[in-house]
C-alpha cells in the first residue's frame, strides 16, 4: 500500500515511465518512503533510525534534504542527505586556516541506496547542483565516496568545472573479512600473527596472573558505569591529548543510547588486576562491526593491549557468525596491520554556482594544493608515525606527573 501511494504521487509529478526525482524535506515524508529505505543495502551511517534523530541531537541540523529517484513511478534509488548550518574548515595539516560559516547538503558515508548505476547516479547528482543552484545550500558534501563507483564518476563530472572538486585525494578505507569460525580465523592467520598473539596473550598471563579479563557491555541498563570507566582510560590516551578519540558529549551518548535500544551497540573493556586498562567500542550493523573507538592506558603500552583485545573480540565474532569488522576512514597502522581488505574513498564537494560557493571552491583548492604535498611528503618519510608516537610518549609522562 505504502509503495502504491508512493507510485501514485511520483507519476502524477513526472509521469509514468519517467525518471523523476523528488526531494523529503520533512521527518513524515521521510518515514512514508521507511519500506523502501529499509529494502536497500546501505552502511550504518546511513541507516533510517541513525539518519532521522540527528535533528533532535544537533540544532545545527536544519532540516533533512533527501533525494529519491523513481522510475515508472517507483522509487528505484535516493541520496540521504540533510542541511546542515556549520562552519566549513579548510585545514592545513591539524591547523584550521578559515571557518565560514555556510549551509551544507551533506550525504553521509554510504548515502546512496538502491540502484547505483551510471544513469541513476548522473540523475541524483544533476538534482544536487539544481538544489544548489535554487540556493537551498551553499555546498554539498559526500562523505567518503568509494573511488571506482559511479557516484564519485558522477560526481567528478556532471556539476561545471568550476563547481566540482579538482583535487580529490583517495584515502585508504580498511576492513578485516572474518572467517566462519573460530578454527577457521586460526587457519587463515599468518604464522607471524598467531605468534604474535600467543606471546601478547603469555605476556600479560605472566605479569597479571588470574588477573586478565575481557568484558563486553551493550545494553542500556549498563551503559552509564560502563562509559564512566571508558572516560577513565580515554583520558590518558593520546588521542585526547590532540583533542581526537573518545569524548563524550551528548551528542554521542545520545548516539550509544540509540546504538543499545538497537542491540548495535558493543563495547569491551580490558581490566588488569581489576582496573580498565583498554577498551574497543563500536556498533554490529548487518552483520559487520563498525568500528569506532580504541584507547589504552599510556602506562601499559609495553604489554600491546590493543592487539590482545582486538584478538579476542576477532574470535568472538567468528563464533557469532559476524563476516567483517570495517575499520573506517583513517589509516592507523593497526589497521593497515589487520584488515585484510582495501579499497579507495574521498570526501568529494560540489559548489553553488553563486558567489559564495565559487569563493568556497576557491578556497578548498589553495588549500588542498597546501596540504597534499606536505601530507605525501610526511607519509613517504615515515614522519607522520613518528608525530603520533612522540604524542604518545608526551602522553605517557604527562599521565604520570598527573599521578606523582
Amino acid at each position: 500500500m505504502q509503495n502504491e501511494l508512493l507510485a501514485d504521487r511520483a507519476t502524477s509529478e513526472s509521469g509514468s515511465g519517467s525518471g523523476s526525482v523528488r526531494i523529503l524535506r520533512s521527518v513524515e515524508e521521510v518515514q512514508s518512503l521507511r519500506e523502501f529505505w529499509c529494502s536497500c543495502s546501505g552502511t550504518l551511517d546511513s541507516d533510517i533510525d541513525v539518519f532521522l534523530p540527528v535533528r533532535e541531537r544537533i540544532p545545527e541540523n536544519l532540516r533533512p534534504h533527501v533525494l529519491v529517484l523513481y522510475r515508472a513511478g517507483m522509487p528505484v534509488a535516493l541520496l540521504a542527505g540533510r542541511i546542515v548550518r556549520t562552519r566549513f574548515a579548510f585545514r592545513l595539516g591539524w591547523f584550521d586556516l578559515f571557518r565560514p560559516l555556510v549551509n551544507v547538503l551533506t550525504i553521509p558515508c554510504g548515502g546512496l541506496r538502491g540502484q547505483a548505476s551510471l544513469e541513476n547516479c548522473q540523475e541524483l547528482v544533476r538534482a544536487v547542483v539544481k538544489c544548489l543552484k535554487s540556493g537551498e545550500a551553499d555546498l554539498a558534501f559526500l562523505a567518503r565516496v568509494d573511488a571506482d563507483s559511479a557516484l564519485f564518476r558522477c560526481v567528478k563530472s556532471e556539476p561545471g568545472f568550476l563547481l566540482r572538486d579538482h583535487f580529490t585525494p583517495l584515502r585508504p578505507h580498511r576492513k578485516r573479512e572474518l572467517a566462519g569460525s573460530v578454527d577457521k580465523l586460526h587457519a587463515e592467520l599468518s604464522h607471524h600473527e598467531r605468534k604474535r598473539f600467543r606471546q601478547i596473550a603469555k605476556k600479560l598471563s605472566g605479569a597479571f596472573p588470574g588477573q586478565v579479563r575481557v568484558e563486553r557491555f551493550g545494553s542500556l541498563a549498563d551503559l552509564d558505569r560502563t562509559l564512566e570507566a571508558v572516560e577513565e582510560i580515554a583520558k590518558k590516551t593520546w588521542q585526547r591529548t590532540m583533542g581526537r578519540g573518545f569524548n563524550m558529549d551528548v551528542s554521542l551518548l545520545e548516539t550509544f543510547r540509540r546504538q543499545a535500544e538497537r542491540g548495535w551497540l558493543r563495547i569491551w573493556i580490558l581490566n588488569l588486576s581489576d582496573k580498565p586498562c583498554a577498551f574497543w567500542i563500536g556498533a554490529l550493523y548487518r552483520r559487520t562491526f563498525y568500528n569506532e573507538y580504541i584507547g589504552y592506558d599510556p602506562d601499559y603500552a609495553n604489554y600491546s593491549l590493543g592487539t590482545y583485545l582486538f584478538s579476542r573480540i576477532m574470535e568472538e565474532f567468528c563464533s557469532e557468525g559476524v563476516e567483517a569488522i570495517d575499520f573506517g576512514f583513517s589509516d592507523e597502522e593497526y589497521k593497515e596491520r589487520f584488515g585484510n581488505v582495501m579499497w579507495r574513498e574521498s570526501d568529494l564537494h560540489v559548489f553553488a554556482p553563486r558567489l559564495m560557493g565559487l569563493s568556497l571552491s576557491a578556497m578548498k583548492s589553495i588549500t588542498v594544493l597546501l596540504h597534499e604535498p606536505a601530507r605525501a611528503f610526511l607519509e613517504r618519510t615515515n614522519l607522520i608515525q613518528r608525530v603520533k608516537k612522540i604524542w604518545r610518549k608526551m602522553a605517557r609522562r604527562r599521565a604520570e606527573g598527573e599521578s606523582s
